[in-house]
């Protein structure tokens, strides 16, 4: 075993690569940790400092999306972002369609239209580009992926299950291999798993797929379940620890538990990076989790009218991620839950089965970067309206995200990221 102590100042940082030129900027911070290799494992103490020295900020450089105007700049719903070296690929839902623009946000052609034909969708949700720069764009409830060239030629499909929904993005790694999310066992709902199955346009499925990485994790104490002669539903206490994972486009798995500050970059040729930040995890208050347990509540009941909480107590902690997003560059973008937001004015503080409830807490996150050594980068400064749902676009400086404004406008914009001590 060989432990390397590590204070990174911007001469050693500039030297074993961290500059502007990988999306990591001019570092300018202080980092210190820990770092353990025993075999193919390192292990990644970020004890104090961050390689940034302080949050990243966004500036905005293009914006697609209008109020009234032309059709093509008038988004509806945006569930997938790509990028190619010139164009930006915005996956609308609700034409439905593929709105190609210039990098300054001109509208430059569409590929696709509504419909059940060749080239056509049905209710499309995700996409990506892979090599040569195909377009990959899944149409779940049509039970398939069209493969379009950058033209737009319609080059073929890809035959999916029908009847099975996902939010999961695909991925396409480097050398063209296509990962989907679906399930890959039992039609049991005790017994299912779902996981990343590689696609292939000749075969209905080519290679293993990706599991979900066994963790050691028990989460039954955290399942809530209702079951009648005729039905089983389930659910998950509010706040519960699990199990996050994530194939990144590079082809590794990033997976972690969420009951503590630590995750795994597992490598394809079987090396293992962990990452671990020790910190405070953000604590429950009393009355959102009071709030969260009777919104379960008044929904299990929906179906079973005499239900009653049979799982683990709301935790006095939220977790410490709830999402990766593993970037075009290497990096692991981790979502944290922080504290809840208190809707002022009219919501429903007391949800009653059958009726909907306007929420009286607002989910609220904050982002931390970590680079491809594991080392933590910093946090973030994100703009007004950007979410980790659909996830955004990031390539080296490039952050590209879908945003709604207070009047309901849905738009698209184009941020270069702009790192502490930049003139």
């Amino acid at each position: 075993m060989s432990i390397v102590r590590c204070l990174l100042v911007l001469l050693l940082l500039t030297t074993i690569g961290c500059g502007g030129g990988d999306g990591n900027g001019d570092p300018v911070g202080e980092w210190s940790g820990t770092v353990t290799t025993e075999g193919d494992v390192t292990t990644v103490v970020n004890e104090s400092g961050s390689v940034w020295g302080g949050n990243v900020a966004f500036v905005e450089e293009a914006s697609i999306g209008v109020d009234l105007g032309e059709d093509p700049y008038m988004l509806g719903q945006v569930r997938a972002l790509a990028v190619s070296d010139d164009e930006i690929y915005v996956l609308d839902q609700q034409v439905p369609a593929v709105r190609v623009y210039d990098l300054d946000g001109r509208h430059v052609r569409d590929l696709g239209a509504k419909g059940s034909g060749p080239g056509e969708f049905t209710e499309p949700d995700s996409m990506v580009i892979g090599p040569g720069g195909r377009i990959y764009v899944r149409d779940s409830r049509g039970a398939r992926i069209t493969i379009f060239s950058p033209a737009g030629e319609e080059l073929g499909t890809i035959p999916l299950r029908g009847g099975f929904f996902t939010s999961a993005p695909m991925v396409i790694t480097p050398n063209g291999t296509l990962y989907n999310r679906e399930r890959i066992s039992s039609d049991d709902p005790e017994s299912r798993v779902y996981g990343m199955v590689p696609r292939a346009l000749e075969n209905d499925r080519s290679g293993d797929p990706f599991l979900p990485p066994d963790m050691g994790f028990d989460s039954a104490p955290w399942r809530l379940e209702a079951r009648t002669e005729n039905m089983s539903m389930s659910s998950t206490v509010p706040f519960a620890p699990g199990i996050v994972w994530e194939l990144a486009p590079s082809g590794a798995v990033v997976t972690g538990v969420s009951n503590e500050y630590s995750f795994e970059v597992r490598y394809p040729d079987g090396k293992v990076t962990r990452v671990v930040k020790p910190g405070d995890r953000v604590s429950v208050d009393p009355a959102e989790a009071d709030w969260q347990r009777k919104r379960v509540t008044a929904q299990m009941r929906r179906n079973v009218d005499t239900w009653i909480w049979n799982g683990e107590g709301v935790p006095a902690v939220k977790p410490a991620y709830q999402q990766f997003i593993a970037d075009h560059s290497g990096r692991i973008w981790v979502v944290r839950p922080a504290a809840g937001s208190h809707v002022e004015g009219e919501c429903t503080e007391n949800p009653q089965p059958g009726l909907p409830a306007e929420p009286c807490w607002r989910a609220t996150t904050s982002w931390e970067v970590f680079d491809d050594e594991g080392r933590f980068l910093g946090g973030v400064d994100l703009p007004e309206g950007v979410g980790s749902s659909p996830e955004p676009y990031i390539r080296g400086d490039m952050f590209l995200a879908p945003v709604t404004d207070d009047y309901g406008t849905t738009m698209v914009k184009r941020y270069r990221l702009e790192y502490p001590g930049a003139e």
